[in-house]
């Protein structure tokens, strides 16, 4: 396998691990919170994922 084709295979990789991360995070939050705090479990978990970008 070239070069190029496995830094495509990783990076489509880390972009799905991270998504189903995300999901995963989402969706265990949300079945298990009370629904007053479903709106602060999201904006947390929206911090999280936007620190693991690397966008703050």
């Amino acid at each position: 396998m070239d070069l190029i084709a496995l830094a495509t295979v990783a990076a489509i990789g880390v972009v799905l691990i991270t998504a189903i991360a995300a999901v995963a995070m989402v969706w265990l939050t949300v079945s298990r919170a009370e629904s007053t705090d479903i709106a602060a479990a999201l904006r947390g978990i929206a911090d999280v994922i936007r620190a693991v970008r690397g966008k703050r």
